[in-house]
């Protein structure tokens, strides 16, 4: 038997000893080892980088879920680390995002295209522009009345037009915001756009008046 095997089988039988061991050599020799990590990082931190990547492509799944699973372990310490760290370095984070967003104005700009195509993007996005033109003419509910809100809302009608059926395209206020409509659930329904440009700003609009159009 190697040597390496003859450890590799010490510590498979002695687990508990040896993991106690290692917490207690950490705890004492502390200093010493952050500054063999960094040295060690400094010397080698193009292949560590390499091998972490390459790692996370073949382990996509794995890590994923290793990540989610610390997260939840630990969200109040590193929702307080993050703080204390944003506090801390905020000057420097600032400048650092403004560099970023700067150098990578392209690749920023197709993330968030390609996100606002998804369901979630898109709705979100619809979301936020009837809020902005709700805030904009004064209309109550304007901050009340969120994502989810309008997601259940329209969830009640199928996500369906609620004038003709056809497949939700926009979210209309039943009693338009010019007329003195509100930005609330109860004021809100799917419609289509078709549906949508037909009946405009009128107040009231009765269903009868879009039947006979068709």
């Amino acid at each position: 038997m190697s040597n390496i095997e003859y450890w590799r089988a010490y510590r498979e039988i002695h687990r508990d000893a040896v993991r106690e061991y290692q917490r207690a050599y950490r705890a004492a020799h502390k200093t010493t080892i952050s500054s063999q990590r960094k040295g060690y990082y400094t010397i080698h931190k193009v292949s560590i980088i390499e091998h972490k990547r390459t790692y996370n492509e073949l382990h996509k799944e794995k890590v994923r879920e290793q990540r989610r699973a610390c997260h939840l372990a630990h969200r109040e310490t590193h929702a307080v680390s993050c703080k204390r760290y944003h506090e801390e370095h905020k000057t420097e984070l600032a400048v650092h995002y403004r560099n970023y967003r700067e150098t990578h104005k392209d690749t920023l700009r197709e993330k968030r295209l390609a996100y606002h195509r998804t369901e979630n993007g898109a709705s979100i996005r619809r979301a936020a522009r009837l809020r902005h033109i709700a805030r904009k003419m004064g209309a109550v509910g304007a901050n009340y009345t969120t994502v989810e809100m309008i997601a259940a809302r329209c969830q009640m009608w199928g996500n369906r037009c609620y004038i003709c059926g056809a497949p939700m395209e926009a979210i209309d206020h039943v009693k338009p915001l010019s007329k003195g409509g509100a930005h609330l659930p109860c004021n809100l329904r799917p419609v289509c756009t078709i549906c949508n440009s037909r009946k405009r700003d009128k107040w009231p609009y009765l269903l009868e008046a879009i039947n006979e159009q068709n």
